[in-house]
C-alpha cells in the first residue's frame, strides 16, 4: 500500500496518526497536520519516495505543538530522510524490532535544542545499520532505556566498535567502555559536557575526530593500545593532565586533539618530540607546560586539589624526584573568586602564570619559581613571604619574565608587633597585612 499527499483539515483538529505496519511506501508530505502530537509508526519497511524528488521528509514543518515518533516493535527499516526537518519532533521511542535506518532518517531537526531517544535494549540500538549516518546533527540526545533516563553510560558486551555520533550531546556523567571495543567513531560521544569520568579499555586503537569533545573530566590515560588519534578527539574539555600511550607514532595523531585544554602536564610514554607542529606531541600537547617521560621521574606525577583559607581551590601536582630524593608539589593554577592568592602551605614550586593580582602569599616551603610566573605587567605590588629574609632570598627565581617579583614590595612575616626596622606582615581576619598598618 503507498500514502501519497495527505491532506489533514486543521479543524479537525487530529493529535495522533497512526500509519499501520502493511504501509509500504510513502510520498508527499503530510500536509496542515498541526495538531498532532503523536505518531505511531508500524510500517515494518517503508520506503520514502518523497526522498527520490527532494530531501524534505513526510512530516516536514508542519506540526504546532512538540510530538513524539513511536516506533513499533515489528518496524525493521526508517528509510532516508523519513523524518528529515521536523522541528517539533522532540520524542523518539525505538521499537525491539528496527535493524536499519537510511541517511538523515531523523536528520535536520533544527528547531529543537535537545531530543529524547527511549530504547529497549542498548545493544541492539549500537547495532542499527546506519545509524551514525541517521542520527540528528548538533542536538542534544537524551537516551533513555525503558524509561529511564541513562546518566551512568556503560557499553554492553560484545560490542566492538561504537558508530559516529550516537551518544553525541547526552546528559551522561560517567562513560565507561569494556574490553573488546576497538573502534569509537567521529562524534560518537562529543558534546557531553556533562561527563565527570571517562573509562577506556585495553582493546581500543581507534579514536575518532571529536570523539570525546568538550566532555568534563580532568585527567585522561590513553591506554598503549592506542594507535590512532582523529582531529580535536578531546578538544575543549578542561584536562590538566594526559598520559599518552605508549602505541602512538608520529603521523597517526591528528590535528589540535587537545585544543582549547588547560593542560598542566603530558606523561610521554611514547616517547616523541615536542614543540613542533611536524610530530605528535606538538599537535598533542602544544599547551602543556610540564612533559615528563618515564625515565625523568621513578613516579609518576598526580594531581591533588586543596581548599584555601580564602575559599579558592589550589591545585598542585606531586612527584617524585629521583635525582633529589625528595617530593615536588608544583602550584599550577587556582578556581575561585579571590583573585589575591594565598597559596597552600605545602607548596615547593611555583609554575603558574598569574595575571592581575594585587599581592601573593608565598609560603615558606617554596624552594624554586621558575620562569613566566610574575611578569611585570600583572599590577603584583606586595609579596607577603611567609618566611623571613634568609628563606626568600634562598628561593630560586627564574630570570624570564619575573619583573613583577623585583618590583613589588616584600615583607616577611612575623606574628607579633617586630621590635626592629623592616618590612613585616601578619593576618587580620584572614588578611595578609602589613604591621606598618
Amino acid at each position: 500500500m503507498r500514502i501519497k499527499n495527505v491532506w489533514i483539515r486543521n479543524e479537525n483538529e487530529i493529535t495522533e496518526l497512526t500509519i499501520p505496519e502493511y504501509v509500504t511506501k510513502f510520498s508527499g508530505v503530510l500536509d496542515h497536520a498541526s495538531h498532532i502530537q503523536k505518531i505511531c509508526w508500524n510500517a515494518v519497511h517503508c520506503i520514502n519516495a518523497t526522498a527520490d524528488d527532494y530531501p524534505y521528509g513526510i512530516f516536514y514543518g508542519t506540526f504546532y505543538y512538540y510530538c513524539e515518533l513511536v516506533l513499533g516493535d515489528k518496524v525493521e527499516y526508517v528509510d532516508r530522510n523519513t523524518f528529515w526537518g521536523n522541528d517539533r519532533l522532540n520524542k523518539i521511542s525505538v521499537g525491539s524490532g528496527l535493524k536499519e535506518v537510511g541517511e538523515s532518517a531523523f536528520g535536520n531537526i533544527y528547531g529543537n535544542s535537545r531530543i529524547t531517544f527511549n530504547i529497549k535494549d542498548l545493544k541492539q540500538w549500537i547495532e542499527i545499520k546506519g545509524i551514525d549516518k541517521a542520527i540528528i546533527e548538533y542536538v542534544g540526545n537524551d537516551l533513555y532505556l525503558n524509561g529511564e533516563l541513562v546518566t551512568e553510560l556503560t557499553i554492553p558486551d560484545g560490542i566492538t566498535e561504537i558508530p559516529a555520533k550516537i551518544f553525541q550531546y547526552g546528559s551522561y556523567r560517567k562513560i565507561v567502555i569494556p574490553e573488546g571495543v576497538t573502534k569509537i567513531g567521529d562524534k560518537a560521544f562529543s558534546g557531553c559536557n556533562k561527563v565527570q569520568e571517562l573509562i577506556l579499555p585495553d582493546t581500543l586503537t581507534d579514536i575518532g575526530e571529536h570523539a570525546f569533545s568538550g566532555l568534563k573530566i580532568t585527567e585522561l590515560d590513553i591506554p598503549d593500545s592506542v594507535v590512532s588519534i582523529g582531529d580535536y578527539a578531546f578538544t575543549s574539555s578542561i584536562l590538566t593532565r594526559v598520559v599518552l600511550g605508549t602505541g602512538l607514532k608520529d603521523g597517526t595523531v591528528g590535528a589540535n586533539v587537545f585544543d582549547g585544554c588547560n593542560i598542566f602536564e603530558v606523561y610521554d610514554k611514547c616517547y616523541f618530540g615536542f614543540g613542533t607542529d611536524a610530530n605528535l606531541c606538538g599537535k598533542v600537547a602544544k599547551n602543556a607546560y610540564r612533559i615528563i617521560r618515564p625515565n625523568d621521574y621513578n613516579q609518576e606525577s598526580s594531581v591533588h586539589k586543596v581548599q584555601g583559607e580564602d575559599g579558592n581551590t589550589y591545585v598542585y601536582y606531586e612527584r617524585y624526584n629521583q635525582s633529589e630524593m625528595a617530593t615536588e608539589r608544583i602550584f599550577r593554577g587556582y578556581i575561585g573568586t579571590n583573585n589575591n592568592p594565598i597559596l597552600p602551605d605545602n607548596i615547593t614550586h611555583i609554575r603558574y602564570n598569574f595575571g592581575n593580582i594585587e599581592y601573593v602569599v608565598i609560603p615558606e616551603s617554596v624552594r624554586v619559581i621558575e620562569n613566566g610566573s610574575f611578569y611585570v605587567g600583572n599590577n603584583l605590588e606586595h609579596v607577603f613571604y611567609a618566611g623571613d629574609e634568609s628563606g626568600y632570598d634562598a628561593i630560586t627565581v627564574g630570570w624570564t619574565d619575573n619583573g613583577g617579583l623585583t618590583k613589588s614590595k616584600v615583607y616577611y612575616y612575623s606574628e607579633t608587633a617586630p621590635a626592629e626596622e623592616g618590612n613585616f606582615w601578619h593576618y587580620v581576619n584572614g588578611v595578609p597585612t602589613p604591621w606598618d598598618k
